[in-house]
């Protein structure tokens, strides 16, 4: 008889879910950052002509992030298809994935 491929406890379960959701949530709200404007910048024009503003979203001032977002949004489904080693190895590049988009 083989054991399923899930956590078998209801702590381990509850764990397993609320991993996958902040990281679901946050891959979300860095998608959503990254598409907001970030910065206005007024730029010159010649006399008569008033001045022009370039709006800078979150992806254009740090590409990274839409990046890194995408990868913890890839990282919470592949918490769901993993077990034991892979769950940990999954999860660390997840950590590190944030770090970078964090610095």
């Amino acid at each position: 008889m083989t054991r399923a491929a899930g956590p078998a406890t209801p702590a381990a379960r509850r764990a397993l879910a609320v991993a996958v959701t902040g990281s679901t949530g946050a891959a979300a709200l860095a998608l959503l950052a990254a598409t907001r404007i970030w910065a206005v910048e007024a730029v010159e024009r010649p006399s008569p002509l008033p001045p022009d503003e370039v709006l800078r979203t979150g992806s254009a001032l740090a590409p990274v992030i839409p990046a890194f977002a995408l990868v913890a949004l890839a990282g919470a489904g592949a918490l769901l298809g993993t077990r034991r080693m892979g769950r940990s190895l999954v999860a660390g590049l997840m950590v590190a994935a944030g770090a970078v988009a964090a610095a």
